[in-house]
């Protein structure tokens, strides 16, 4: 073979490596209809980082958040990483988005210092700080990848991590919590010892639930509301500042929808779009235009069009039908997303937000939201950014929207 061939086949097949690996990248079986169409599926092998064009949801923990992206339903997480929260083997931070495996992911839920999601074809997993086994693998080891929950079980509907403990529901519409029980959150009856693995709470009809640092909350299928842990703030919403092991119903209404639980402090939605909050006020976070605690629900505003709620340590936010997405409370960080620090004792519409929002989460001290830009989500954060949370690529608080930089 002379130069000139031996040159002509090195070139054919340098071309053809090529070819491959553009059909990797361009593989139709990535796409979100594909995926959900094939159900449970792990590649094996070591795919090429997909870009991210456009994100499904958002969610955040203590200093760590997490999306998945809408174009490849692939799980990324970015912030604080001292535990390995972020899934990727390591335990830097990191101030942009990095993937979690290589796995299909339907749902995730970072906590104070680990991670918890559910894959395609709804087994759960968890990763990060296990002292307490929250990550319910049977241990209380560290895990810097996800680690499948003990029982191994498919039929997992949606998951919640609180700061030391985690708690989900199955499709059969039982709950279920493990970690840490010492303030009662596991609604066990008992706050001693740890509970490595998931451990079923009351009889099903378990419909949505959020768990707050160091309590749990839930809605039943016939619409009552209960709630148990810690209550030193009347977080509880039961009217008194008693610790409950086990669930205690709130009030006697029988038309609640949705709950969102933050460190001290709760807030749901009834079925007619109202507000109600209580529990610790002192920065306003209740969104009644007072400071007071109270022990029981108080409705914030008259208006009923109110989609959903989430809370932080000291903030609130929350949806509303046609107008947009509001914040309250503690702006310390600018996690309200108010261009300023100035507290707000009443929910305030944030910064040049208008109706983009279509989804929201709260962090300890930031807020993210999911934004619709003319058919493409981009994610924007605010607030404290101390171990990289927002996403923008570097460290410095926001108390205005900045955009989370697409892997």
């Amino acid at each position: 073979m002379n130069q000139k061939e031996l040159l002509a086949a090195i070139l054919g097949l340098i071309f053809a490596g090529l070819l491959m690996g553009c059909g990797e990248v361009n593989d139709p079986g990535t796409g979100r209809d594909q995926a959900s169409k094939l159900g449970p599926r792990t590649i094996t092998s070591s795919p090429t980082v997909p870009h991210v064009l456009t994100w499904a949801s958002v969610s955040a923990g203590d200093n760590h958040t997490c999306a998945i992206g809408a174009d490849n339903n692939y799980l990324w997480c970015w912030g604080d990483n001292l535990y390995g929260q972020l899934g990727d083997g390591g335990t830097v931070d990191k101030k942009t988005p990095v993937m979690v495996g290589s796995d299909y992911w339907l749902k995730s839920a970072p906590g104070g210092r680990h991670t918890c999601g559910i894959k395609y074809g709804n087994t759960l997993w968890c990763w990060g700080f296990n002292g307490s086994g929250q990550l319910g693998d049977g241990t209380t080891g560290d895990k810097l990848v996800p680690s499948q929950e003990n029982t191994g079980n498919s039929d997992w509907a949606s998951v919640n991590s609180g700061y030391e403990h985690s708690c989900a529901l199955k499709t059969d519409q039982s709950l279920w919590c493990w970690g840490s029980g010492a303030n009662g959150q596991l609604g066990n009856g008992t706050t001693t010892g740890i509970n490595s693995a998931p451990q079923q709470v009351g009889t099903k009809a378990w419909k949505s639930l959020s768990t707050g640092a160091y309590h749990t909350c839930a809605v039943r299928t016939d619409s009552t509301l209960w709630c148990w842990g810690l209550n030193s703030n009347g977080q509880l919403g039961i009217g008194s500042h008693q610790l409950r092991k086990v669930p205690a119903k709130v009030g006697a209404a029988t038309n609640w929808s949705s709950v969102g639980g933050g460190w001290y402090h709760t807030c749901a939605i009834k079925k007619d779009k109202s507000l109600w909050c209580w529990g610790y006020n002192h920065f306003g976070e209740l969104g009644n235009g007072t400071t007071k605690s109270t022990t029981k629900p108080v409705r914030i505003g008259t208006d009923n069009t109110w989609k959903m709620a989430a809370l932080g340590t000291y903030h609130s936010c929350a949806l509303k039908k046609n107008t947009g997405l509001y914040c309250w409370g503690l702006n310390d960080q600018g996690q309200l997303d108010t261009f300023d620090n100035n507290d707000r004792h009443k929910p305030k519409l944030v910064g040049g937000a208008g109706t983009g929002y279509e989804s929201f989460a709260t962090g300890s001290a930031h807020t993210c939201g999911v934004w619709y830009n003319s058919g493409i989500n981009d994610i924007w954060c605010w607030g404290n950014n101390d171990n990289g949370q927002l996403g923008d690529g570097n460290t410095a608080d926001a108390n205005g929207p900045v955009q989370v930089i697409n892997p």
